[in-house]
């Protein structure tokens, strides 16, 4: 940029700031220490006024940075303009000023916010199905167990569950068989006993 300007080398900077714009609505603007446009990528540099009336670039002259928004004088559309001072080698400075329309910068906060907006739907989506299926991945086995006891009180110690599930379910049916096996154990060898006893009272009455 230095030495493109100082040796009045304009039209290589033209061209490389619109490679850089290409496809955007982003305009660039470098404006020398006497406020004459030298590049623009929208207008002729030849028949634009002179810049040092523009509050971006007073502000840039005196601090380094400016910003603005107003009605371009050249395009009619309002615009936010960003200004930059660059010292040049020769102790002078120049301004690298970047503008873009109002309504590009509303289209693409507008599309932002659908953007959004859309990820959160997906992410709400998503919650919402993980939540069914870890909802019925706790459930059934829950439920199947509570149809095991309710078999159990009845006497049916036969009955087995199905040890899977979160942890602490299967856990849980895993205990539950425990329980009902001994149990079914206990009453055969009570009725085997009881068998036995019937048997020996028989023969003795016979006696």
């Amino acid at each position: 940029l230095d030495e493109a300007i100082l040796a009045g080398k304009i039209s290589p900077l033209v061209d490389a700031a619109r490679d850089l714009t290409s496809n955007t609505s982003i305009r660039v603007t470098v404006i020398d220490s006497s406020g004459q446009v030298i590049v623009d990528t929208v207008a002729k540099p030849d028949a634009m006024d002179i810049h040092l009336d523009r509050e971006e670039v007073r502000e840039a002259f005196s601090s380094g940075w400016g910003s603005a928004m107003r009605r371009s004088a050249s395009t009619g559309i309002t615009t936010t303009y960003e200004a930059l001072s660059v010292r040049l080698s020769d102790g002078t400075d120049a301004i690298v000023r970047v503008a873009m329309p109002l309504s590009a910068i509303d289209e693409r906060r507008i599309a932002l916010v659908f953007e959004v907006a859309f990820f959160g739907l997906c992410v709400t989506i998503l919650v919402s199905i993980l939540a069914i299926y870890l909802t019925r991945r706790i459930s059934a086995p829950i439920k199947r167990i509570d149809a095991a006891a309710r078999a159990f009180s009845s006497g049916s110690f036969e009955t087995r569950i199905k040890e899977e599930g979160p942890r602490e379910v299967a856990s849980l049916a895993t205990v539950l068989n425990r329980m009902a096996l001994q149990l079914d154990e206990r009453i055969r060898t009570t009725n085997e006993q009881a068998s036995r006893l019937a048997g020996i009272l028989n023969g003795m009455t016979e006696a």
